[in-house]
């Protein structure tokens, strides 16, 4: 069985090894936002989540807008952070999601253009 972080690595490897198989891919790393989040924050990242008392995998408010976050720094290739848009959530809150969110888009390479060699594979 998997802990957290090996289950994320497995499937940050999984959707690598996808984006470049099916190159040109590109890949969002919202699980490594997520990660980071929680190495910045330690226990806080569980906002991130619907808990309700109860761990549930669904993403709360916190948790879509970190998402939505990586998914605009990957796809139009600038920092989320500044950006005034913040919902319902609060303006610390906001600066602390955008920061994790850049951090994880800049510490990988997550494009994979059509003729990039591919040495993935799956696990």
């Amino acid at each position: 069985m998997f802990s957290p972080t090996g289950m994320q690595d497995a499937i940050t490897k999984t959707y690598s090894t996808y984006g470049c198989m099916f190159k040109s891919g590109q890949v969002a790393p919202v699980g490594e936002g997520f990660r980071e989040f929680k190495r910045m924050y330690g226990d806080e990242y569980l906002t991130l989540y619907n808990t309700n008392g109860v761990y549930d995998h669904h993403a709360s408010i916190s948790g879509s807008y970190l998402s939505a976050c990586v998914h605009f720094s990957t796809l139009f290739g600038e920092p989320c952070t500044g950006n005034p848009f913040h919902s319902l959530i609060n303006h610390e809150v906001v600066e602390g999601l955008q920061a994790a969110a850049d951090f994880a888009v800049a510490q990988g390479s997550w494009v994979f253009p059509g003729d990039s060699t591919c040495q993935m594979t799956m696990c």
